[in-house]
């Protein structure tokens, strides 16, 4: 995946769906690259995010040791693939998406109560 000027559209948008879009449209990425490093980035990602803004750090920290999911029906990446309004939403086996977003918020969850611990 050596596709700079797509990999800096991705760094200067803010957009999710356009974000998405780009990297589906990488040139050389078959998506099983991408596959193989996005849990990490993502993790990365989210921990610098909550590390910044303390007040959301805050809400995080108080949903405890909760499953938490990103309820989103037209994403099986980052979302449950369920939306919050459907019944099965609370149900984790009812999940038909991967959870990538809701997966990150959890473990950055976990390394703040070690970080805060230590």
């Amino acid at each position: 995946m050596k596709d700079q000027r797509t990999a800096d559209k991705v760094l200067q948008s803010s957009d999710p769906r356009q974000i998405r879009r780009l990297i589906s449209e990488i040139r050389g990425s078959d998506g099983q690259s991408w596959r193989k490093v996005s849990d990490s980035h993502v993790i990365k990602a989210t921990a610098i995010k909550f590390s910044v803004h303390k007040q959301i750090r805050a809400l995080l920290m108080r949903t405890g040791s909760k499953t938490i999911g990103e309820c989103n029906p037209h994403d099986m990446i980052m979302g449950t693939g369920c939306s919050l309004n459907d019944k099965t939403a609370s149900d984790t086996s009812a999940w038909r998406g991967q959870n990538l977003g809701g997966n990150a918020l959890m473990e950055t969850r976990n390394h703040i109560r070690k970080v805060d611990k230590a």
